[in-house]
């Protein structure tokens, strides 16, 4: 074998290499979107859980949250703590919303899964109280 089959040999052995790494980054790209995807799916679930797990150990703020969801409750029916309270909790929620709508228009959060988020988000602001108070 002549030294320039030996060089042609070795560029088509690089060649080979450059491929297989380029399909080796396709799959290994694809592989971190779905684990960035599903860390973003997972977060934002645990967010709003955590949220629902402190108002459910918490017995005052669990009925204040009840209370707001009762189509005959009016804002009169609130103290100024409880209105402060339920403002705050309302903050939180929209705060939780909006970060996920931000993963959603990144493409971190599947369109299926902000869907149900925003049926979600578009019920809270339907609650009587949010109503009233943007009235």
């Amino acid at each position: 074998m002549t030294l320039a089959e030996l060089g042609n040999l070795g560029e088509a052995l690089s060649g080979v290499a450059v491929l297989v790494s380029l399909i080796y980054l396709i799959v290994e790209l694809r592989r971190n979107t779905r684990t960035a995807r599903s860390n973003s799916a997972w977060n934002s679930t645990v967010a709003l859980a955590e949220l629902c797990e402190v108002i459910a150990d918490n017995p005052h703020l669990s009925e204040l949250v009840m209370k707001c969801h009762s189509p005959d409750t009016k804002l009169e029916d609130f103290t100024t703590a409880e209105f402060a309270q339920w403002f705050f909790v309302c903050r939180s929620v929209l705060y939780k919303y909006e970060a996920q709508w931000f993963l959603w228009s990144e493409g971190s959060l599947s369109d299926e899964m902000w869907q149900n988020r925003r049926r979600w988000a578009k019920a809270f602001i339907s609650l009587p109280i949010p109503v009233a108070y943007g009235n």
